[in-house]
């Protein structure tokens, strides 16, 4: 989970940052994107601005020319009411003049239309503002536009136009002038400039500004009285240098509008502007922006794109968390699911390595851990079927957790095993051991059934007995199997314990290995009848190792049918047998039974009834000398199975004994119907014969039952004359022990064969 949480939040931050790369790429994309809009539209507006300012002014020189013919051509300027009359009529057509006045070449008027005041028209060749541009009139054949001012006969602030009348010599003979309206309805009113824009037109003789739209016209006086400061015309010089590597002289000779930047101290900013210069009049037509207003809508711009950005960034955290959130909640269920019994609820084996390992691993900890099977479940399984056992199951699950209560964890280890890990508080540990054991003394009580069950219980320590886990739960794992050999108690781990679990694993390692290097041997105990002559030979298995030195047969069969190596180590030993005893019986020219003991797991492996049949095909005894013995434990696997091969095993002359029996679970009526031969009396019943009446009369019995079945029986484990009498007495067809011998070697069974006769039933 820390994996998947420290890979969706790098991913969250991945998209995060790449989403602040991309918006810092947007912001800058779209600077330069509106920095591009802006410089081409002020181009192509201040072209069309150029051109509409130009045609008007051609316009409007076209009209002073025609004024100035008819009033000078027939000296209608003399006739003051005729010339105020055309005057006023010319006004009325052009809207965006001021007015008219018709001057002599030394600037004193001569007409002018009805709305000027006549006696307060200043003398145009020696007024401060007008007698420039009127010297300039006087010298140009084309209409020259002066210097913008504020003209008292009109109350208001007028761009002055002046076209000198020349008679046909060329000589000056009067000049008509007009004044251009500013502002609103004027020559270029603010609307030209479109918004949030200024037009400017400079005088390029004076550099005196000849229009400047959006500015308030209290700041006319110094905007229209000086000249623009040098340090901003070289700016612009600067600017045309370094951007085209042009002068301004070069850039007059432009067709096309000039885009450039300068600071202006009329807005007292930066700007963004787009020039045409008009060479006919002198004049530089201007269209320019602010480019704080660029700024703004960049700033606009990006401010949506950071709030969308922000949004959809939120959003995707809402999903990563609700992502997150369910693959936890998902990863959580699926632990549950992994660490817990499904039947119980309890934790399993899992929860120990996921969720409890570090802190059982943790040296400042002190816990027990009480490794628990129960005793008799798998008779209820085998008997009443897996729902009845979950349901016990379930109850016991149930009483155990009223004994832990907070003292630790119970984990339900698999099966019927369950494991306790208590914590050193409340109970002491082996009075805890016996908590648990009483818990389950009262009856199951199932579906109107009782049942009863017990528990075995092996304990170990943290850390006094290993601060290993692992190691921990084999140490109690190996004690509970030492409670196992009494059931319902419990035992704690010991050295000895330990001791004998290394043995087991040597034992277990050298047996492989115990029939590569010949190690395995087979000695011969005599079977004898009534008269003492020998009927047969039980073949008894023994390994010697250097190692271990002789090791019985108690110690290392059922090691070697508890690691599945028992089927293999059978076919060894029958094989031994058959290979030893086939060629004495024909070098001394005798014939008897040899008993062979088939284990469970032999007997239930696959092919064991092909491998034995062919062994003995391929030995040279008969197989009717072949006495098989299988314990009563092999009738409680799968019976239909065993009584098949019992059957083809009889069919094929091999003989078939039933060892240690009374000790086991057969009836009567089984035994009536299984294809045996013989039993054979377990030693444990023949070693109390004479003092225990219990004893004497079950071994009467059997005998007796085994006559009325027509079996022969086998008293192994005698040990004195009178168990031979008594015997004897009772009927028993077949003796053995160390009363007659002792279990023999090839050699010895050899030199026996030669003073022992060989007889029958």
């Amino acid at each position: 989970m820390r994996q998947f949480k420290a890979n969706i939040w790098t991913l969250f931050y991945l998209i995060a940052f790449s989403g602040f790369g991309l918006l810092i790429w947007l912001s800058i994309n779209t600077f330069q994107h509106e920095k591009k809009e802006l410089h081409d539209h002020l181009l192509v507006d201040a072209k069309f601005l150029s051109q509409m300012a130009h045609a008007s002014l051609a316009e409007k020189e076209l009209s002073l020319d025609v004024l100035g013919t008819r009033l000078f051509e027939n000296q209608t300027y003399q006739n003051k009411t005729e010339s105020q009359k055309i005057l006023d009529k010319a006004l009325e057509l052009t809207p965006n003049l001021t007015g008219f006045g018709v001057f002599s070449p030394d600037g004193k008027i001569l007409a002018s239309t009805s709305n000027m005041e006549h006696n307060i028209i200043p003398n145009l060749k020696t007024h401060t503002a007008t007698r420039d541009s009127f010297a300039r009139t006087l010298q140009s054949h084309n209409m020259v536009i002066g210097k913008t001012y504020f003209f008292k006969p009109l109350n208001e602030w007028v761009i002055p136009i002046r076209k000198a009348v020349r008679n046909h010599q060329g000589k000056v003979i009067g000049v008509i002038t007009a004044g251009l309206k500013i502002g609103k309805n004027g020559f270029i009113n603010q609307e030209h400039a479109l918004k949030n824009r200024n037009i400017l037109i400079v005088d390029d003789v004076t550099k005196n500004r000849i229009l400047l739209t959006g500015m308030p016209q209290n700041a006319y006086t110094t905007l229209y009285r000086d000249a623009i400061p040098t340090q901003t015309i070289e700016q612009v010089e600067q600017f045309f240098k370094e951007e085209y590597n042009l002068s301004i002289e070069d850039v007059k000779q432009h067709k096309e509008t000039t885009f450039l930047e300068f600071y202006s101290i009329n807005t007292g900013q930066e700007v963004a502007a787009a020039t045409l210069f008009d060479p006919l009049y002198q004049v530089w037509f201007v269209l320019f922006q602010n480019k704080q207003k660029l700024h703004d809508e960049v700033f606009h711009t990006i401010t949506i794109y950071f709030l969308v950005f922000m949004i959809i960034l939120v959003l995707i955290y809402q999903l990563f968390s609700v992502i997150y959130r369910n693959e936890r909640e998902t990863k959580q269920k699926l632990i549950h699911q992994l660490t817990h019994d499904p039947l119980t609820g309890l934790p399993n084996r899992e929860y120990i390595d996921i969720e409890l390992k570090d802190e059982l691993a943790n040296p400042q900890n002190r816990y027990d851990l009480l490794f628990l099977d129960l005793d008799n479940f798998k008779d209820i399984n085998d008997n009443f079927g897996h729902e009845i056992g979950d349901k016990v199951l379930i109850e016991v699950a149930n009483r155990f957790k009223t004994v832990l209560g907070e003292q630790g964890w119970l984990i339900r280890f698999g099966g019927d095993e369950f494991v306790f890990i208590k914590l050193p508080v409340k109970t002491e540990l082996s009075l805890f051991a016996e908590q648990i054991i009483k818990v389950l003394s009262d009856p199951f009580i199932i579906e109107d059934m009782n049942f009863n069950i017990g528990a075995s219980i092996g304990m170990a320590s943290y850390p006094n007995d290993s601060d290993d886990l692992k190691t921990l739960l084999s140490f109690a794992d190996l004690a509970m199997y030492e409670a196992k050999k009494q059931k319902n108690t419990f035992a704690h781990f010991s050295n000895h314990l330990r001791e004998d679990a290394l043995q087991k694993v040597l034992i277990e390692h050298l047996l492989k290995q115990a029939i590569i290097d010949n190690e395995i041997s087979i000695v011969y105990q005599p079977q004898l009848n009534v008269k003492e002559e020998l009927i047969g030979v039980e073949a008894l298995v023994r390994w010697h190792n250097e190692t271990l030195g002789d090791v019985p047969p108690s110690t290392f069969i059922p090691i070697a049918e508890e690691m599945g190596f028992m089927p293999e180590l059978g076919r060894h030993i029958a094989d031994l047998t058959l290979s030893e005893i086939g060629p004495l019986q024909s070098k001394l020219r005798q014939s008897f039974e040899v008993s062979m003991n088939i284990s469970v797991r032999q007997f239930m492996s696959i092919g064991f009834y092909e491998d034995i049949t062919r062994m003995i095909n391929e030995s040279t005894l008969k197989p009717e000398l072949i006495m098989l013995e299988v314990t009563e434990s092999i009738f409680m696997e799968e019976l239909d199975f065993v009584i098949d091969i019992l059957e083809k095993l009889k069919s094929h002359g091999i003989m078939l004994s039933m060892d240690d029996f009374g000790t086991g679970f057969s009836s009567l009526s089984l035994l009536r119907t299984l294809p045996i031969h013989e039993l054979k009396i377990d030693k444990s019943f023949i070693d109390d014969i004479l003092h225990e009446e219990k004893n004497y009369g079950l071994v009467e019995n059997i005998i007796e039952i085994a006559q009325k079945l027509k079996m022969q029986t086998v008293a192994e484990g005698i040990e004195s004359e009178a168990q031979a009498k008594l015997l004897t007495q009772f009927g028993c067809d077949i003796f053995q022990g160390y009363y007659f011998s002792k279990p023999l070697t090839y050699s010895q069974l050899e030199d026996y064969l030669q003073t022992t006769p060989i007889g029958k039933l």
